[in-house]
């Protein structure tokens, strides 16, 4: 398939992507927001490669983003604003090169924590690039 976009906003439904998300191989924008049944996300998405970008903004039922997220060479924007119940970020979002923006505006159970260990291995993946 060649979609470049996904919409599936307010699909209050939708608890689970299905598997066959990893036969879109040209998605650049894949829009999850305010799917609020959403609990987690397949590791079916890491075949992703193009994706760009992410919203899953309002996806407050959405306790974890698994470490598989950071084989999304191309991802530029995450969006995981109001995402109430994430409690940690994966120590492997500071291999996403290529990302640009990571929205996490909102309530969060452990945003200070996400956003320091977001920073830690932010500036640690830089040291060692260099």
């Amino acid at each position: 398939m060649h979609s470049k976009s996904f919409l599936c906003s307010k699909c209050s439904n939708l608890k689970e992507l299905p598997s066959s998300i990893d036969q879109l191989n040209a998605l650049q924008e894949l829009f999850l927001s305010e799917c609020c049944n959403l609990k987690e996300l397949l590791s079916s998405i890491d075949q992703l490669n193009a994706l760009q970008k992410l919203y899953l903004s309002g996806c407050y039922n959405l306790k974890e983003v698994l470490s598989f997220i950071a084989q999304l060479n191309a991802l530029q924007k995450l969006f995981l604003n109001e995402c109430s119940n994430l409690k940690e970020l994966p120590s492997s979002l500071g291999q996403l090169n290529a990302l640009q923006k990571l929205g996490l505006n909102g309530k969060f159970k452990g945003k200070k924590r996400m956003l320091g260990t977001f920073r830690y291995y932010v500036n640690t993946s830089i040291a060692n690039a260099t």
